[in-house]
């Protein structure tokens, strides 16, 4: 299915435009009727020569309902500008082609209608008028087509280049989305929303997101192009009923969307904002306030500009009034206060929160490109690109290599090369400084997501560079069992704590760089992370607990305590310990004997 809509002036003949195509009348308020124009978006469809459902939009042409306009813009796979022949193009014409191509509508033709009310001289200067004004701000050709509502005339030929277009249309970055442009009640029904249904589907049952207020509710009912349906698909037009759901929850631009991850709720968003006419610089001061229209919403954001001005590209932190949904890639555009005509076209870059040293170097190097180079022109690789690590999951390079900079794969992660020498560096400092060193204070004592640092750990014990021996790391350099003074007298002090264990906090500053040799050397065991003890010591307690005890029997805790003159505080680590080492397992409250006691 598709959805194509009308743009141009005022009274130009969309509505009757869309009517001759469907044969519905798509001004439907009381005032539009009273008034002979579009106020609010009128829907209608017709079925094409494919059998396909092509949902038409009518949207606003008078100035004051330029808003209304916009909202209609953002679903549109196709759109038809439309140019009376008696009036030819016009200011508003200008005005709905310029948010047209603000909005990025991947498809675009111009339609010149009341072709009956002109002779042919005068056909033909508008249609090549409406053509170079088209080239101009396009800087392409399109398509032109020829109708008349009152005779038939061109209908059938509109209706064949539409279904050209459509199969020709460019691919646009639409999220999981259906914004709502309308809602109302039905007695019996309840609230209803309408909307366009983009790149998701929606059944009957469904769990549903409202956003921005975060409210989940269940499809009660749908209806498409005016049947009542169980499920429905993208480029859908569609009333959504939800239960639970009041009409005062369904407001214009609200959200509604299966995938509620997929967006970032904020009221700051980073734009790349560019010049609606190419050549142009952008007429922005370098903080000021706006109009912002997406979807179907519209707001007042303030503008803050870093970076040369005046400026034909430039990167823009946007504060909006209300809290919004943003996504990567996602179209909005920047209207003047109290004008009609589109100050810039904007793409979001992210709504994650940027730090000012961040925001200027991506500043300046959109100005050194002259645009977001396509290296970084993807969220996950722009994240990449700001922060220096992230996931990415397009590719298992072993490295990247990103507007010069080097990045290593760790897993699905990838982290830029000057911060994982920093993180190595950073871990074999605290590792030399303290002799052992928690992998969980590790996580805990750097920026970077405890998975990533985990991986960048396990890479560093693959190459022998750390070790990992209950929970704490040790360097893996001392070689041999020959110690030194001072790893002796250590050791003499640690087994003077005899069965008890020596607290590992009454371990000095000085004495920390030595428990990583004694470690590696196998002459001290840490358990609980807590108590220290010697090799020598620790295999005497696993024989007096052991001792006498058949391979498959089971003890207490109140009966490993008989050989050891020590408290259950005391019992409860160092059976862990066995149990950790083999020599143990649980069986409820009791341990069963694994192995015999014997030198570790």
């Amino acid at each position: 299915m598709y959805i194509v809509g009308t743009a141009g002036h005022v009274d130009h003949g969309k509505s009757s435009l869309v009517r001759a195509l469907t044969g519905v009348d798509p001004d439907r308020l009381p005032e539009e009727k009273e008034r002979n124009l579009t106020i609010e978006l009128g829907f209608a469809s017709y079925i094409n020569a494919a059998g396909q459902t092509v949902g038409v939009i009518d949207v606003p042409g008078h100035q004051r309902f330029i808003r209304n306009m916009a909202g209609g813009v953002w679903s549109l796979d196709c759109a038809l500008l439309v140019v009376a022949a008696d009036d030819g193009w016009m200011e508003q014409t200008e005005d709905h082609a310029a948010i047209l191509k603000a909005m990025d509508v991947p498809a675009i033709l111009l339609v010149i209608t009341k072709a009956d009310a002109v002779d042919s001289v005068r056909l033909e200067e508008v249609t090549e008028e409406a053509a170079e004004h088209f080239f101009i701000l396009f800087e392409r050709e399109t398509a032109v087509v020829v109708t008349s509502a009152t005779t038939g005339d061109g209908l059938q030929m509109l209706k064949t280049e539409i279904d050209r277009q459509l199969t020709n249309r460019r691919t646009h970055r639409y999220g999981p989305a259906f914004y709502i442009d309308r809602s109302f009640t039905i007695e019996g029904a309840g609230a209803v929303a309408t909307g366009s249904l983009r790149q998701m589907n929606l059944a009957v049952g469904d769990v549903v997101t409202l956003l921005p207020s975060q409210t989940e509710a269940k499809v009660r009912a749908l209806q498409s192009f005016g049947q009542t349906v169980q499920e429905a698909g993208d480029g859908t037009r569609i009333a959504l009923s939800l239960a639970s759901v009041s009409h005062s929850q369904l407001n214009r631009g609200a959200l509604v969307t299966t995938e509620p991850d997929f967006y970032t709720l904020a009221k700051r968003v980073y734009l790349i904002i560019k010049p609606v006419y190419n050549g142009e610089e952008l007429k922005l001061k370098r903080r000021g306030e706006v109009e912002i229209s997406g979807g179907t919403w519209h707001d007042w954001a303030t503008v803050k500009i870093i970076g040369p001005l005046p400026a034909s590209i430039a990167i823009a932190e946007a504060t909006l009034s209300s809290e919004r949904p943003w996504h990567f890639g996602q179209t909005v555009v920047l209207i003047r206060s109290g004008s009609s005509r589109p100050l810039a076209q904007a793409t979001v870059l992210t709504a994650a929160a940027l730090t000012p040293e961040q925001f200027g170097r991506l500043s300046d190097l959109v100005h050194t490109h002259n645009a977001l180079p396509a290296e970084i022109a993807d969220e996950e690789y722009l994240k990449l690109f700001l922060e220096g690590w992230g996931l990415i999951t397009t590719t298992q390079k072993k490295s990247l290599s990103l507007l010069g900079q080097q990045y290593n794969r760790f897993g699905s992660w990838y982290l830029e090369a000057s911060r994982l020498n920093t993180l190595k560096t950073l871990l074999l400092d605290r590792v030399t400084e303290r002799g052992l060193y928690s992998l969980e204070t590790f996580k805990a004592e750097n920026p970077y997501p405890h998975r990533l640092t985990h991986l960048v750990v396990e890479s560093m014990i693959a190459q022998e560079v750390v070790s990992l021996t209950g929970g704490n790391l040790q360097t893996t350099d001392t070689q041999g069992t020959t110690m030194g003074a001072e790893e002796e007298q250590l050791l003499k002090k640690i087994e003077a704590s005899g069965f008890s264990g020596h607290l590992v906090k009454h371990i000095t500053k000085a004495e920390k760089r030595f428990l990583g040799p004694l470690l590696q050397k196998k002459l001290i065991i840490i358990v609980d992370s807590t108590y220290i003890y010697s090799t020598a010591v620790f295999e005497e307690i696993i024989e007096r607990i052991i001792d006498g005890r058949a391979v498959g029997s089971t003890f207490s805790i109140a009966e490993a305590k008989d050989g050891l003159p020590l408290s259950r505080k005391y019992m409860l680590p160092l059976l862990n310990k066995m149990e950790e080492l083999g020599f143990v397992e649980r069986d409820g409250d009791r341990r069963r004997v694994v192995q015999p006691a014997g030198k570790l």
